[in-house]
């Protein structure tokens, strides 16, 4: 559908998206590009804000939009999904 008189403006669409990283049973983080969802297929481009990232599974990129949270503790005993 063409745009027969031009265009005047837009409208802005805002999205906000929850990326999970593991942490192992010895409490280590993997914080890393490789675990993001968003990284393209061929784990060289960010879909979130179309970035080349170097070395994905060693970092996350300089431009990566998420804010990193602390992670939330865990109770000795219990998993991320409950009880051991």
């Amino acid at each position: 559908m063409p745009l027969e008189s031009g265009v005047k403006g837009y409208v802005k669409g805002t999205a906000t998206v929850t990326v999970n990283f593991p942490i192992d049973n010895k409490g280590k983080e993997y914080v890393r590009c490789v675990h993001c969802p968003y990284l393209s297929a061929n784990k060289k481009v960010c879909r979130l804000n179309s970035e080349i990232v170097a070395f994905p599974d060693q970092f996350v990129g300089d431009k990566c939009p998420l804010v990193i949270e602390e992670p939330k503790h865990i109770p000795e005993g219990m998993s991320a999904f409950g009880e051991d």
